[in-house]
């Protein structure tokens, strides 16, 4: 129910002000996300039964996804070349999904500087997501499985 209310948000949230403004935003957003996934990681750590939050810690890669989804779409949209053939909210979300699964199907590509910095961003969250968070949740999973 979470994931289906963060992508109707993504689709109805204002995107009104000045670009650096929503840029902020996003970033602060992002710096939410990465706390949480610490937090996790720490609690996950601190822990003696491996305690860890599947759900927040999926809730977190959703929200990080959307989030470089609007902010690829903002700009786009408010300054021409930064990307080929990104015109739409699912043409950004598509973007976002493929650069989070490292799919590439090279429809859709980065065309500025400005966009490329931005991708890479994505690129180097996702790499430390699958080095972090994905193998701690393998281990919660098997031991919790282990222990019934």
């Amino acid at each position: 129910a979470e994931v289906v209310a963060l992508v109707v948000a993504y689709f109805l949230v204002p995107l009104e002000g000045s670009l650096a403004f929503r840029m902020f935003c996003y970033a602060v957003g992002l710096g939410l996300v990465v706390l949480v996934i610490g937090r996790q990681m720490r609690r996950h750590f601190a822990s003696r039964n491996n305690d860890i939050r599947i759900d927040s810690l999926a809730l977190a890669i959703v929200l990080t996804v959307l989030l470089f989804a609007l902010t690829y779409y903002t700009l786009s949209t408010t300054r021409s070349g930064q990307f080929d053939e990104l015109t739409t909210r699912v043409d950004a979300l598509y973007y976002s999904l493929t650069v989070a699964t490292t799919t590439g199907f090279g429809d859709v590509s980065a065309q500025s500087q400005l966009a490329r910095v931005l991708v890479s961003g994505q690129l180097v969250f996702n790499m430390l997501i699958v080095a972090t968070a994905v193998p701690l949740l393998t281990r919660t999973v098997r031991e919790r499985r282990a222990a019934r």
